[in-house]
Order: C-alpha cells, then structure tokens, then sequence
C-alpha cells in the first residue's frame, strides 16, 4: 500500500510539473563559447520578486557580451514610452524600438558601450545584452534575437528547478 501511495505521489508530481511549463533559462547557442550561468533569487524584506540569471558569451568572430535575464516581480519598464521615440540623457542616448514583437530599448553611452533590453513572454521576463562601445546596434540586436528564438523553442522543455509560478510559461 506504501509503495502504490509514493508512485501515485511521483506520478502526481510528474504531472503537476508538466502543466506547469518550463522556466525559461539563457541557452547554450552552438559555435559560441557560452559561460557559467550564475543565478540569484531577488528578495527584499521576506518577499520574493524573481530571479536573475547571468552569463557571458563569446560568438564565432570572438566578440564577447554579457546577458541578463530577469523574471518576476522586479523586470518591468515601468512606463516606459512607445516604441519609436528616443533621446538623449547627458552623454547616453536611448530608442525605444520593437524586435520581432518585443518592446526593445536600446541604449548607447560612449563609455560603457551598448546595451539592448528586450521585454518579453507577457512582460514576465526581461533579457539585457551589454557590450563594449566599438560594437554596432546591429549586432547587438542580432544577438538579442538569436537567443530569445533559442528561448522561445526551449521554454516549456526547461526543467521546473525554481519556486515561483509567476515565473512560468504557460
């Protein structure tokens, strides 16, 4: 009787898995040199409001860039305008665009390079690329693109190993 309780249980917990979908995670792109994922719940006074995962990765030509991916709580672009409208802030200039469907800003300073943030899956997840300033907007974007197809194929097939639904696909 003990043992038809723990397999009824597991199968229970196999399914209840399943319907839940993945969690969506940065993929391992063939031909670039994908690093560690170093991952982090994000908490504040006994509240959970996500996680963050980062990982820097270098393409075919060697060029290298460093890739966020927040859910939860904490990525939103609070407010943030339409896309087409851009400016400037002192030295750092800003577009909002859209990329394959996904709010997208775009960022330059002349110091600290480029950066894309891309709001995506229902603004549950945001995904930012950094790179240094020498780099094209172009490329960057490309980049963007390339790992949130990756993430969008692997999604619902990505082992449940973090608490929180809000950060599920559904």
């Amino acid at each position: 009787m003990c043992y038809r309780l723990f397999c009824l249980a597991v199968l229970f917990f196999a399914v209840s898995s399943a319907a839940d979908g993945g969690v969506l995670t940065l993929p391992e792109i063939e031909g670039w040199r994908c690093g560690d994922i170093v991952s982090a719940r994000l908490e504040a006074f006994g509240k959970d409001y996500g996680y963050f995962e980062r990982r820097v990765y270098r393409t075919r030509e060697g060029l290298s860039f460093e890739a966020v991916l927040t859910c939860g709580a904490g990525p939103k672009f609070f407010n943030q305008p339409p896309a087409g409208v851009s400016g400037r802030d002192g030295e750092t200039s800003y577009e909002i665009i859209s990329v394959n469907g996904y709010k997208t800003s775009l960022e330059y300073d002349p110091t600290l390079g480029l950066a894309v943030s891309m709001n995506a899956f229902d603004e549950k997840y945001t995904l930012t690329l950094e790179c240094g300033p020498f780099e094209t907007s172009g490329d960057l974007i490309g980049r963007a693109e390339t790992l949130m197809a990756e993430m969008e194929k692997t999604a619902c097939r990505t082992p449940t190993d973090r608490p929180g639904a809000d950060c599920f696909l559904r």
